[in-house]
């Protein structure tokens, strides 16, 4: 609606209020679909860290000075998505105008309009530790303080309770993405954030929604399954790991209980605590570093060449590798090999990597695959799962979750004279995804994923000199608009 002629309509309501002998004063403003509404609020530097974001949800941070002339840029989520930019004065105060009753997510841009964060959305899922990508307003709205973070690529606000504001707004009934879709990159030249990937696009993605009703509220809410294809879905037992037996009783956060819409249970991966046994039986030892013929599986491989991991610059070199570290390498090889079919469902595991093999075995192992929460933090992945989440609702045909990961890459320096130097490389990530139903068989979104380095990792993984530094192109994260279609 056009913003002068929906002043007009509005003037026209209040006199007509006015005549009927009520006050205008005690009246709600009634906002029409698709009228201008503002957004304002406070932009401000703080620190946020992408392994504790639960605390950020409603706790109070330690801000540093106020983020002036930095710009807040909304698009909406619709077919032809239109965007909004409110630029912060000198206190840090924003104020932009963006269509009501449309979703839309924010981003943060500095004064050259580099794009230096993404704002989460706090206070609108189960905990304070679920995050939304996208809200909707419903009439002008103050969010308050933005903690921005350029160090992490991270923005969070609190915006439980805020006027104007509407997160988990189902008002009929709530649109299931479940099934299959093309995927297809839309991002507009030019665009100051977004823009489509030269590689990694995935040529389509089966979306999977599960529900259930939560034990802390009473309420139904929802997550979802971002799966390479049905295929990866089916092989892992066509579940998302709620339940601990297969039923309708899940574990939920904080330890409550989850009484699911429908049957759910453990994903069925090919090995568990005992992930060895099943390479074991297999022949996958095709590195050959360990002395042994590329016929003998993992358990036959040993050290018979004395082989063993490189030494820095300037030491001697240190103890060649035992049996069991040979080994732990022929299992990490052959699980490289094995997660590229779709003939297992196995657990996306962390190595330490690099080009001598594994430095070291998972950093986490747990014993069982059978406490997934409803909402995943802790890794429990399946190769083919992209990401997991709460779904959190906007509005009946609009939807967000966010995903954060944790990894661990190791860079090797190689070194003119022969030999080089490993250094760990700790990265976290956070992958947001929101999106809006244009019809039954179409769907448009952005899907926002920004990584960052542990605080102490080493200054040589982002070292631009060394050659084929492949952390930093981790490092790049990805921003772009999507569409769905079936």
């Amino acid at each position: 609606m056009n913003t002068k002629k929906g002043f007009i309509v509005l003037a026209v309501l209040g006199g007509l209020i006015g005549l009927m002998g009520c006050s205008s004063s005690s009246q709600k403003q009634t906002v029409q679909p698709g009228q201008q509404v503002t957004l304002t609020g406070l932009m401000q530097q703080g620190s946020l860290s992408a392994t504790s974001l639960a605390s950020y949800g409603t706790g109070m941070h330690l801000l540093g000075t106020a983020l002036a002339n930095y710009k807040l840029y909304c698009v909406t989520f619709e077919d032809s998505p239109v965007g909004a930019k409110g630029t912060a004065d000198n206190s840090g105060k924003f104020s932009l105008s963006i269509k009501s009753y449309t979703p839309f997510g924010c981003f943060v841009l500095d004064a050259s309009d580099n794009h230096v964060a993404d704002l989460l959305f706090a206070g609108l899922g189960t905990s304070s530790g679920t995050y939304s990508g996208s809200i909707m307003l419903t009439n002008n709205a103050n969010v308050g303080t933005i903690t921005v973070d350029p160090s992490t690529g991270m923005a969070v606000v609190n915006v439980a309770g805020v006027g104007g504001v509407a997160g988990n707004n189902i008002t009929g009934t709530a649109f299931d993405p479940t099934g299959s879709w093309i995927f297809a990159c839309t991002s507009p030249a030019g665009d100051p954030v977004y823009s489509c990937p030269i590689k990694d696009i995935p040529p389509s993605l089966y979306l999977h929604r599960i529900s259930g009703i939560f034990s802390s509220d009473g309420k139904r809410h929802y997550g979802m399954g971002v799966w390479a294809s049905a295929a990866n879905f089916t092989v892992c037992g066509s579940v998302e790991g709620i339940a601990v037996t297969t039923g309708t009783a899940g574990k939920g956060p904080g330890g409550q209980t989850i009484t699911l819409d429908s049957p759910d249970g453990p994903l069925q991966f090919a090995y568990d605590n005992v992930w060895q046994a099943a390479l074991d039986s297999q022949i996958h030892n095709t590195f050959g570093a360990c002395g042994a013929p590329v016929t003998l599986t993992c358990s036959q491989v040993t050290n018979l060449q004395g082989w063993g991991p490189p030494s820095p610059p300037g030491t001697p070199p240190p103890p060649p590798w035992t049996d069991p570290q040979c080994q732990q390498l022929c299992y990490a090889n052959g699980f490289e090999q094995i997660k590229r079919t779709l003939s297992y469902c196995i657990e996306d595991r962390n190595y330490l990597w690099n080009q001598y093999g594994m430095q070291n075995m998972p950093f986490s192992a747990p014993t069982t695959d059978n406490n997934t929460p409803f909402i995943d933090f802790d890794g429990h992945n399946p190769v083919g799962r992209f990401m997991f989440g709460e779904l959190i609702y906007s509005s009946d045909t609009t939807g967000s979750e966010v995903y954060t990961d944790y990894r661990i890459d190791s860079l090797f320096v190689p070194m003119t004279s022969g030999g080089g130097t490993s250094y760990t490389c700790p990265i976290n990530g956070v992958t947001k995804l929101a999106f809006s139903e244009v019809n039954a068989n179409t769907l448009v979104g952005t899907v926002d994923q920004y990584m960052t380095l542990a605080a102490g990792s080493p200054t040589e993984c982002t070292n631009t000199t060394i050659p084929n530094n492949y952390v930093l192109q981790d490092l790049k994260g990805m921003h772009m608009m999507f569409k769905l279609t079936r």
